[in-house]
């Protein structure tokens, strides 16, 4: 955790050189520094992506999808958040602070899924011979609740800087990665569990209560 932990600072001090450079009264505020704060935070908890991990033929490359789904709007925000929104998005707003209360409600939803999960947390769809069915936790009443983390937590960051096109752009691309990543996860899990997984998804939402 500590090595990942590091690399995720020197990603933000990379970040904040580069957005200093656009604008840096942005890179240097409040908020650009607390959503970086808070990612540093999220990839210091979960695995490194590597395009090398095991599980490529079943993955069908939907991890790559997820990635991009958060890379492009994260790049996007900055920019929007620097050139467009500035001076407002420099400073916390009541409708500022809302969205990150829900990006730190995600980020603790993400963060229970991934020690829920232990080993068994990867970036590729990939089902361990040791695998077990997880229902404890939200995995009580969810099947992905980390895609919910990561839903809520990508899309409030944009929307706490007033970057609304960036967030609109989380919400579409996210939506879609995740809907294709759940049909080729659930397709692999019920090949491992056969009926047990079938019962379990008669019982549980996906990852969005009461919607999917």
């Amino acid at each position: 955790m500590l090595t990942r932990a590091l690399k995720a600072l020197v990603t933000a001090a990379i970040w904040i050189v580069l957005t200093y450079l656009i604008e840096p009264g942005f890179a240097l505020s409040v908020p650009f520094l607390t959503v970086l704060g808070l990612m540093v935070v999220l990839n210091s908890y979960q695995p490194d992506y590597t395009t090398s991990d095991q599980g490529p033929r079943e993955d069908r490359r939907s991890a790559q999808w997820i990635v991009l789904s958060v890379t492009l709007p994260n790049l996007v925000f900055t920019v929007e958040g620097a050139l467009l929104s500035y001076p407002q998005s420099a400073s916390f707003g009541p409708l500022d602070y809302a969205a990150l209360t829900i990006a730190v409600l995600g980020l603790a939803i993400r963060i229970h899924a991934i020690h829920t999960l232990g080993t068994f947390f990867t970036w590729h769809v990939h089902i361990a011979n040791n695998q077990a069915l997880i229902e404890t936790g939200l995995y009580r009443w969810l099947r992905h609740p980390s895609y919910l983390g990561a839903f809520l937590f990508f899309i409030a960051l944009p929307l706490s800087l007033n970057a609304y096109f960036a967030a609109g752009l989380s919400l579409v691309l996210q939506a879609s990665a995740y809907r294709y990543r759940i049909r080729i996860e659930e397709e692999a899990m019920t090949r491992r569990f056969g009926e047990t997984y079938t019962a379990y998804t008669q019982r549980t939402y996906a990852y969005l209560p009461g919607i999917y």
